[in-house]
């Protein structure tokens, strides 16, 4: 998407739109009501996910809650899905979420009529607790998402042919001169 100028300033468009709406945050006690020490409990999680409070172990890169939803959402425009892995401290308490590349997402079957995901052509077994992958645009005949991009595929390479038609065509025929004097 990176080398497509189209695709990449529709991506990065649809990315900008949808970063000013931000993200909501709701906590539920068991009756289903709002709590508010249930609330307390999920900003403490999320000021965990986005804040550093650790410098003893020097640079960290630990994305930003905005940042990391940014990368979600390019990754679910250009590719059809995202993950993320939760990164546990040595308490096993939430540290971080990191995001896991769709596209270096393979599926394959547990046996019992269901899939998990991989990576590296199953060497790495992502049937964890801590990975969640969710896709979006893809069809029930279907393994894999595909972009939310791919419909415009064929009119973008026709867009091209059409501008490298129009360059060959302005360079025959030569551009024209045009002189101006400044009184």
């Amino acid at each position: 998407m990176r080398e497509d100028g189209l695709f990449s300033s529709a991506a990065n468009s649809m990315v900008a739109l949808a970063a000013k709406s931000g993200y909501r945050l709701a906590g539920f006690d068991s009756a289903g009501a709002m709590s508010v020490e249930v609330m307390s409990a999920a900003y403490s999680i999320l000021d965990k996910f986005d804040t550093l409070h650790d410098y003893s172990n020097g640079f960290n890169d630990k994305p930003s809650i905005q940042g990391l939803l940014a990368t979600l959402q390019i990754d679910t425009i250009g590719c059809g899905g995202c993950g993320v892995e939760l990164v546990l401290d040595e308490t096993f308490g939430p540290e971080r979420l990191i995001p896991v590349g769709y596209s270096t997402i393979q599926w394959a079957s547990n046996g019992k009529g269901g899939r998990y995901p991989t990576q590296e052509d199953g060497e790495i077994n992502l049937n964890l607790p801590n990975v969640f992958i969710a896709e979006h645009n893809r069809n029930a005949d279907e393994a894999y998402s595909v972009s939310l991009l791919r419909p415009g595929l064929t009119q973008t390479f026709q867009f091209t042919e059409f501008l490298e038609d129009t360059n060959r065509a302005v360079n025959r025929t030569g551009h024209s001169r045009l002189i101006s004097t400044i009184d």
